[in-house]
Parts: C-alpha cells; sequence; structure tokens
C-alpha cells in the first residue's frame, strides 16, 4: 500500500508532496515485497526522480535515488547515462551552493558528496563496457575540479569513480590518461624538469592510499604505453612512479605510521606481475629498493612486503634475479632473512607470493644456482611443501567462513519470511478464509550464482595472479626439473620423506579440485558480463 501511495504522490501537482514522496519511497524498499512492487516501474519512477532534480535543490531526493540505484542496481543500465549526467548537474549547484552561501552550514557540500556517492553506485552496477566510455567526458568537469587543492575535499569521493572507469575500461583513453601524472604531482610535486617552483613536494600526500587503485588499473590496462611514454616535462611514466613510492617512503620513514609506505611498495606487485619479459631493465632497481629496504629499522610488515616484492622477482625471472644478488653480495643475507620471516607470512597472498618465488628456483639449472644456495635446495624444497599445507589450511578456513556468512543470512531471510507468511494467515484467517497452519520444511535452493566484488571502488582491480595457483605451479615446476634435468630433480626430492611426497602429492591433487572449480565459476561469471 506504501509502495502505490508514495509512487501515486510522486505525480502529484503540488511539487512539495511530490518532494516528500520521493524521499519516503527510499524508505519503503527496506520491505522485500516493495522491491517486486516497484521494479514494473522502475523507468517511471527514474524519470520522475530527474524531473524533480531539475526543479529543487534537495539532498535527501539525492539520497534517496541513491538508494532506488542501489536496489536496483542490476536495472538501471538503460538510465545510467542520464542518471549520472543529472548527478553531475546537480553536484555542481550544490558545490557552488557551498562555497559562495556562507550560511550553508556544510549542507550543500554534504549534498555535492552525496551526488557522487549516487554515481559510484551507477558505476558499481552491471554495464557495458561502452558506457565507461561515453561517461568520461560527462564526469571531467568533476575529475578536473577535484584535481585541483580548490576541489581537493571530494578527492576521496572521486578517486573511486576514475578507478572504476579505469578498471571496467579495457583500454585507457587520452581523456582518463591525463589523471595519471597529475596525482603523481598531487602526492610527489611536479618534477624539477618543469623547471618551475612549485616542482618541490607535492600537496596531498595524504591521498595516497585512496590512489592505489588507480594507480593498479593505470598499470595494468596502460601496458606498453605505461612502459613507453613520458609526461609533458618528458618524464617517462614508470619514472613518475618510482619517484612518487620513494617520495611516499622518504615521509614514512620520518614518522610513526608505515601504511602510506606498505600502500606505495605494493604498486611494485601490479607493475612485475602485468608485465612478463618486458621490464628486464627495471628488475635491478627493483632488488636494490627493496632489499637495501629490509635492512631498515621498520617493523615486520614492512621488511615482510619487500621480501614479497624480491620474491615476485624470482617468479619474473629467476636468472636475472639470482644472477643480480649474486653481483652486490646479497644472496646470503637476502635466502637466511626470507627463511627467517616464512612463519611471519599469515595471509594466503602473501603465502602465494612467497611459494612462486621460492618455486621458480626449480627453473634455474643446477649450475645457476649459487652454492650456498644449492646447499638449502633440500630444506628449501620441505618449506615449500609446508607451505602448501598452510595454504590449503587458509582456504578451508575461508571456505568454512563463507559458509557460515551464508548460514546467517539464510537464517535472516527465513525469519524475515516467517513474519511475512504469519501475518498474511492471520489476514487471511480475519477474512474468514481457510488457513493451513502447518509449516512446509521446503528445501532452500542455495545458488551461489551471483558473484559480487564486495571491495570498495576505491581499491577494486583485477591482478593477474588470481588465476594463478601457487600449488599447482609448484607442481608444474618439479614436472619440468624432472623432464629438463632428471638427476637435479632426483637430487632435490629424495630430500623429502615418505610422508612429506605423501603430502606434496595429496595437496597437489586438492589444489587441482580447487582450481577446476574456481576456473569453472570465473568463466560462468565472464560469460554473465559478456551476455549484459
Amino acid at each position: 500500500v506504501r509502495c502505490v501511495q508514495e509512487t501515486g504522490c510522486m505525480l502529484d501537482k503540488e511539487l512539495p508532496v511530490r518532494v516528500k514522496a520521493a524521499i519516503s519511497l527510499n524508505c519503503v524498499l527496506s520491505q522485500p515485497e516493495a522491491e517486486e512492487i516497484l521494479r514494473p516501474g522502475l523507468g517511471q519512477i527514474l524519470e520522475e526522480y530527474l524531473k524533480i532534480m531539475e526543479l529543487i535543490d534537495n539532498d535527501g531526493i539525492v539520497h534517496a535515488l541513491k538508494g532506488i540505484v542501489e536496489t536496483f542496481s542490476n536495472q538501471v543500465s538503460p538510465y545510467a547515462y542520464e542518471l549520472v549526467v543529472h548527478l553531475k548537474t546537480a553536484f555542481q549547484k550544490y558545490n557552488e551552493k557551498s562555497n559562495t552561501n556562507e550560511d550553508d552550514e556544510g549542507e550543500g557540500e554534504l549534498a555535492a558528496a552525496g551526488c557522487l556517492s549516487a554515481i559510484k553506485q551507477i558505476l558499481s552496477s552491471q554495464l557495458q563496457k561502452q558506457f565507461y566510455i561515453q561517461i568520461q567526458a560527462v564526469l571531467e568537469p568533476i575529475f578536473d575540479y577535484v584535481m585541483t587543492e580548490e576541489g581537493c575535499d571530494f578527492m576521496e569521493d572521486v578517486l573511486p569513480l576514475i578507478n572504476l572507469v579505469l578498471y571496467n575500461s579495457d583500454e585507457i583513453t587520452p581523456l582518463m590518461w591525463k589523471y595519471y601524472p597529475q596525482m603523481v604531482y598531487i602526492v610527489a610535486g611536479i618534477p624539477p624538469e618543469a623547471n618551475l617552483e612549485e616542482s618541490k613536494g607535492g600537496w596531498g600526500e595524504e591521498f595516497i592510499q585512496h590512489m592505489i587503485g588507480c594507480f593498479q588499473n593505470y598499470i595494468a590496462k596502460g601496458k606498453d604505453l605505461f612502459l613507453n611514454e613520458k609526461d609533458q616535462y618528458g618524464v617517462p611514466l614508470v619514472e613518475l612512479l618510482f619517484r612518487m613510492i620513494n617520495r611516499v617512503i622518504e615521509i614514512g620513514l620520518n614518522g610513526e605510521d608505515e601504511l602510506d609506505m606498505l600502500a606505495v611498495i605494493s604498486l611494485y606487485f601490479a607493475l612485475i606481475e602485468n608485465n612478463v619479459g618486458k621490464i628486464d631493465h627495471l628488475i635491478p632497481y627493483i632488488l636494490d629498493q627493496n632489499v637495501r629496504s629490509t635492512e631498515l629499522k621498520k617493523s615486520k610488515s614492512f621488511k615482510g612486503i619487500c621480501i614479497e616484492v624480491v620474491s615476485l622477482c624470482f617468479w619474473y625471472n629467476p636468472k636475472l634475479t639470482i644472477t643480480y644478488l649474486e653481483s652486490k653480495g646479497w644472496t646470503t643475507t637476502f635466502f637466511d632473512l626470507w627463511f627467517k620471516f616464512l612463519p611471519s607470512f599469515k595471509q594466503d597472498f602473501n603465502k602465494q607470493r612467497v611459494l612462486v618465488g621460492l618455486a621458480s628456483l626449480l627453473k634455474l639449472s643446477e649450475s645457476e644456482i649459487p652454492a650456498t644456495i644449492y646447499q638449502q635446495i633440500g630444506a628449501i624444497l620441505k618449506a615449500m611443501v609446508k607451505l602448501t599445507t598452510e595454504v590449503l589450511e587458509l582456504r578451508e578456513a575461508d571456505d568454512e567462513e563463507e559458509k557460515e556468512n551464508k548460514h546467517e543470512a539464510l537464517n535472516q531471510e527465513q525469519e524475515q519470511q516467517v513474519i511475512q507468511d504469519t501475518l498474511k494467515k492471520i489476514q487471511s484467517f480475519k477474512n474468514g478464509e481457510k488457513v493451513d497452519m502447518d509449516d512446509d520444511d521446503d528445501d532452500y535452493d542455495d545458488e551461489d550464482s551471483d558473484w559480487k566484488n564486495d571491495e570498495d571502488a576505491t581499491f577494486v582491480y583485477d591482478s593477474p595472479f588470481e588465476d594463478i595457483d601457487e600449488i599447482l605451479y609448484l607442481r608444474d615446476n618439479l614436472k619440468q626439473l624432472e623432464v629438463s634435468q632428471p638427476q637435479f630433480y632426483s637430487k632435490i626430492v629424495s630430500s623429502l620423506d615418505e610422508n612429506e611426497k605423501k603430502t606434496l602429492s595429496d595437496n597437489c591433487v586438492k589444489a587441482q579440485e580447487q582450481y577446476e572449480i574456481y576456473m569453472s565459476k570465473r568463466q560462468e561469471e565472464k560469460a554473465k558480463q559478456y551476455a549484459q
């Protein structure tokens, strides 16, 4: 009844009535039945919201529209472009009001931020790739404004929008490329090559954590352009990345908070994993920075992430990496630290990088392995077997947590359904209808068909490592070693006792089963995306 009343009032001749109805309609959506009732008329409802927004500035309308979009995220595609256009205009109005009206008391800024939040909700919906190309010109004025000190109050609201556009685009357009150097300048300052007074330092280092997703997607989607192009001052784009990382670390070393440093060091992961075979000339620099950083008096977290970067260098090119470490005399010291830190890697992604790094040693020929490492090769394999077990234990724990979350959600849904069914039966009884009070214990159809990315839009990024199973990577390297260097293979494997051999074999079988299920679900998800 409320749904009918509110939607009817949205067509009233009097604007105040329509505004109140539009705001109230979002509250009604908390009821499960409301979604089904409103879905057929979604187009008309959204049109009325847009008409009201043209007539009046009201942050309640913006908030309500965001709720509508969130509820019907899978159905807003036909209206997405027009919605963003109106929300962009509304943002500019509210922001101007906030800047020019001294009596605003923050209401305009709050409403403007609400517009950006609603836009983020739309960009997070299931939309066609072409939409993200078309919408760039619409959002360009907002992006340009926020990249200035005057508009930086909205930086944390706008960076997720930039990242969503980058993430959902197959290639980066010239329009979007201009924001990469701008973000670097905000953190690290305009390059000295510009010969400008403001080239010293940046003015927005505090925003770096919110920029990480954007930088990751610039690296991943930029491909060869990212590695070869330069900014307007002649500085290579990849050099800008290194300068920004160094600037953040320089600031962090003088303070106690390491989160910014951990964030920027993670950008080495994106650079390495997205450019296999293309950055041999950069690996020595990356090794220099990260091996030296392990010598600093910083936390285990800081040293650990630097070790993970070196691990990925081994995965990228084990011969290049071990040769450079040897040339610097760092091999023994680093491997001792690596093994010392193995118990400190707690998360699955930490263990994955470490395991693929160690397993990459098996790609070296026997003669390429330094003597100090060759002597420990048996212990290294034992450590890798132990890591495979730890990885599987983490996966099982994640599966159990996921089942518990589903069970909790199911219980809440069932409780709500019981209440609704009981109310219906009471009403039917009052109407003199025959009521069956026996409960039907129908089986719940638990379909996990709707895979959703629950990460914040600020950080959404697809790592190539998501499709690499570290246990199978170890298995495949051992198989290749058995074929190419059978004597070396026998020497290494003989270091394992029978229990360890069985553990490794069992873990590889289990990992293969998990990987097949995972890839099947990934393919189903991709098929759904292509069908949009």
